[in-house]
């Protein structure tokens, strides 16, 4: 008995894996325009509330997508290191185009006060599944403060409410490969969805907050970008309340030490 019990636990994990989409931005028209909403892991439905901000921590991965790198994990699922990607399929609300995901602006890093230019580090989007990263052709791969800051992806017709595309966002610390020196620090990508067709309007700018090392400067970097916490989805960190509490519980350490 125990041992079909343990041989169906590894068939369920299994299955879980084979069959898991990762976590993307559910992503939905609303009046002629996109809208990003909540980062869901597998299941792209309901509909959730809009979201601006997004927060995930940066770990280093070293699997057979792109090679070891330093890439945004938004999902705590270690079989899913990548994300998050768009899902579009809920409501039907695409009809069949062109999608675009681009990086605005070049990478920014917090310096305690504000985000200022992240030097030669920049951030590179991948369109996923499993391609060879140097292999990767236009429209595939988008790297912040260059050039060709777009991935694109097709909106097929018969599409249904798991529908995706997903994406691996990894830091570059020379701007150019995946695997060079990352420094620890709150980093800041702006990022906008655009489609093909004419009727649909580009989404607002939306960020990616992304933190390496320790979350000292975290909710200071959040805060000044301005906006309401409804609108900021924290993705596997801990909640600005987990965070405030574990801070206090460093203060109180400290001054026991002291005495």
């Amino acid at each position: 008995m125990r041992t079909k019990f343990v041989l169906a636990a590894v068939c369920v994990a299994i299955g879980s894996q084979v069959f898991a989409h990762g976590p993307a931005i559910q992503t939905t028209v609303d009046s002629g325009k996109i809208i990003t909403r909540q980062v869901l892991i597998d299941t792209y439905e309901p509909l959730t509330t809009p979201i601006s901000v997004y927060v995930a921590p940066v770990n280093w991965v070293a699997d057979i997508d792109f090679g070891p790198s330093w890439r945004a994990t938004p999902e705590a699922n270690p079989a899913n290191p990548f994300g998050p990607g768009i899902a579009y399929g809920l409501g039907s609300t695409f009809a069949p185009s062109t999608i675009t995901l681009s990086l605005v602006d070049e990478l920014r890093v917090w310096d305690g006060s504000a985000f200022v230019s992240a030097g030669t580090t920049e951030l590179t989007t991948l369109r996923t599944s499993n391609p060879n990263a140097n292999a990767l052709t236009t429209g595939s791969k988008g790297v912040s403060g260059s050039a060709d800051t777009s991935v694109e992806f097709a909106i097929a017709a018969g599409y249904n409410s798991s529908a995706h595309s997903q994406m691996t966002y990894v830091l570059l610390g020379d701007g150019i490969t995946t695997s060079a020196p990352v420094a620890d620090g709150v980093y800041l990508a702006q990022l906008q969805l655009s489609s093909s067709d004419p009727l649909v309007s580009p989404s607002d700018p939306f960020f990616y907050v992304l933190n390496k090392g320790p979350a000292t400067q975290l909710m200071s970097a959040i805060g000044s970008l301005g906006f309401a916490p409804s609108a900021v989805q924290y993705l596997a960190i801990p909640e600005p309340s987990a965070l405030v509490l574990a801070a206090l519980g460093m203060v109180a350490a400290s001054r026991r030490t002291r005495s």
